[in-house]
């Protein structure tokens, strides 16, 4: 009797580490593609603003220098909406961020349809970026004249 429980419980043990492996197996490939190491259409220029940097202030490393360097060929006015926006990129270094819970309705729907690949994080990346890069020279002088008013 004793051989027998002793023998259902190295079943059970067998059955639970192959599940517990193959759940394991399958969160790393689903955690890949989120990341984006199985997205093809990644541009030469964008994929070098993903690699982290050694700096001590945690910034994502998207640096100005970086923005202007993009192609024209990227640049909103120039090309197509979704060769401009919806090209799924991975986005690396990430901080959590809040916004409207009806624009992020909106997005996801528009984004399911448009382009399932694409995270809403990337898209919304991709709309920060280009308007930092579009507003960089008013946003530097406001910043300026707020450095230098005297108290």
């Amino acid at each position: 009797m004793t051989q027998i429980i002793f023998q259902a419980i190295v079943a059970c043990c067998c059955i639970y580490t192959v599940y517990r492996l193959s759940l394991f197996i399958f969160r790393r490939l689903s955690k890949g593609r989120k990341n984006g190491k199985d997205v093809c259409d990644v541009s030469v220029e964008t994929a070098d603003m993903t690699k982290p940097d050694n700096r001590d202030d945690n910034t994502s490393g998207i640096t100005f220098e970086i923005l202007k360097d993009l192609s024209a060929s990227e640049s909103p006015g120039t090309g197509s909406y979704k060769s401009s926006y919806l090209v799924s990129y991975p986005v690396g270094n990430r901080i959590q961020v809040y916004i409207n819970r009806e624009s992020y309705a909106y997005i996801k729907r528009f984004l399911a349809v448009t382009a399932p690949e694409v995270p809403i994080s990337g898209f919304v990346n991709r709309i920060i970026d280009e308007h930092l890069k579009k507003y960089e020279h008013e946003m530097s002088k406001l910043y300026t004249e707020c450095i230098t008013k005297p108290l």
